[in-house]
């Protein structure tokens, strides 16, 4: 239900509310709490039927933290459901699906940056398979406020708004992560099409995202754009925290069109004209091009821009460990469990590898990475 404001003289949403106002609703009747689960057999269903998509409401009377929902319950929102819920915004123009994937924290356009969902709100969440369950817990209620804007003091994302003027816009979301790949995968955020602006990213899979999670970059990396619209005319890029993005990271848009590369540093709005030429838009005209600037390179901030990757997170037999930066060679892995003692130790010799943790004893570890290039880092896991 969308509101625009109080109700009219008439006491009926009669039409002669004309701009946006306080507006307070009472609800009555028994609160909801404990867990509430959703599957094929409850009154308000999730199914997987035709492409899976199921809208739900959170239950409580108060927001809900599907972040916390995610860590929780070892690293999943259900069974048989995606990593990725999205909230409509009427706020944002044609841009009205504000999507969040609890599997990395990516989040696009506005509204989920923090991956609260407000009483009542509701949201699309995707069944990938048979007999899927969705279960709303109360552990994972919070008095926190849901966000309403982006974060605007990360370093590992940026955002481009696509517009034409200032009514209609589309968001398109760059995150880096560990473990995460140029094609479609649990990192991302599927793109929902609107009626007429569409920006999406894609790798070698055509898959179309909103939210494009990439590895940490350390060498030249490119990134093929969609754009799209319904009318020919003049449109615009804006490409938003790229004052607070990886300083030793350069951002340039390859404009294949005009065969023009421009540093979006220096220049974060690019003006350009889409016509009915199939070059003109589509899949084929833009491309961003991400690279580690080495001549302008900390060594001691490149250290700490270094991500140490484990996972699963809970593991059963086998556990992969990933260093972001591919130049790392011959690190020592050293795990101990919760005492302090050391039980494996092994060499990996390039920047990821698999141990075998099948005859460790269920319980909490830690484990350990350090090379000769002063990288140290220990993460925490669970068997």
């Amino acid at each position: 239900m969308f509101v625009r404001g109080a109700i009219g003289n008439t006491g009926q949403l009669d039409g002669s509310v004309t701009s946006q106002s306080s507006v307070t609703l009472a609800l009555t009747g028994t609160v909801n709490q404990g867990s509430i689960t959703l599957n094929s057999a409850s009154s308000f269903p999730i199914t997987n039927a035709t492409q899976g998509w199921n809208l739900i409401g959170n239950p409580y009377p108060c927001a809900y933290d599907i972040a916390a929902h995610f860590l929780g319950n070892a690293n999943s929102l259900g069974t048989n459901c995606s990593t990725t819920v999205y909230i409509y915004n009427p706020t944002t123009g044609t841009a009205v699906y504000a999507g969040y994937n609890a599997n990395g924290g990516a989040a696009s356009g506005t509204g989920l940056s923090a991956g609260r969902i407000p009483s009542g709100g509701a949201f699309f969440i995707r069944a990938n398979g048979g007999s899927p369950t969705f279960t709303f817990q109360e552990a994972y209620k919070t008095t926190a406020a849901p966000s309403s804007l982006h974060k605007t003091d990360v370093n590992d994302q940026f955002e481009i708004k696509y517009s034409k003027d200032t009514v209609e816009s589309d968001y398109l979301t760059v995150k880096m992560y560990n473990g995460a790949t140029l094609n479609y995968d649990a990192f991302d955020i599927l793109k929902i099409r609107n009626d007429n602006l569409n920006l999406a990213a894609f790798g070698e899979d055509t898959m179309q995202v909103s939210a494009s999670v990439i590895q940490p970059v350390v060498s030249e990396t490119r990134i093929k754009l969609n754009v799209e619209a319904t009318a020919i005319g003049t449109y615009n890029f804006d490409f938003k925290n790229m004052d607070n993005f990886q300083s030793n990271i350069t951002v340039s848009l390859f404009d294949r069109y005009t065969n023009k590369t421009t540093d979006v540093r220096k220049n974060t709005k690019y003006t350009f004209d889409m016509g009915p030429g199939v070059n003109q838009w589509g899949n084929n005209r833009f491309e961003l091009i991400l690279n580690l600037d080495k001549t302008n390179v900390d060594e001691f901030a490149l250290l700490n821009q270094t991500h140490l990757l484990v996972y699963p997170n809970p593991a059963t037999d086998v556990l992969n460990i990933n260093i972001s930066n591919s130049s790392f060679k011959n690190s020592e892995v050293v795990v101990y469990n919760i005492s302090g003692t050391e039980i494996l130790k092994t060499n990996m010799a390039n920047s990821s590898a698999q141990l075998n943790i099948e005859t460790l004893s269920n319980g909490v570890y830690f484990v350990k990475v350090s090379n000769q290039n002063g990288f140290n880092k220990t993460v925490k896991f669970v068997k």
